[in-house]
């Protein structure tokens, strides 16, 4: 599963599933250093499937 602290501008997710491809292009500037700082994990599903990068 890919959270936004493996993410980084110009990365491409996409839905196993249904194929959709989503290009990041900004990113959390509180998980920048690999340590996510947000109150909730974050989560990116499509179709109920966890988006993979690709």
């Amino acid at each position: 599963m890919v959270g936004c602290h493996d993410l980084r501008k110009g990365d491409v997710i996409y839905c196993p599933d249904c194929g959709i491809e989503l290009t990041i292009t900004a990113v959390c500037e509180e998980c920048e250093e690999n340590s996510c700082g947000c109150e909730h994990e974050c989560v990116f599903e499509c179709c109920g499937t966890p988006l993979v990068q690709k």
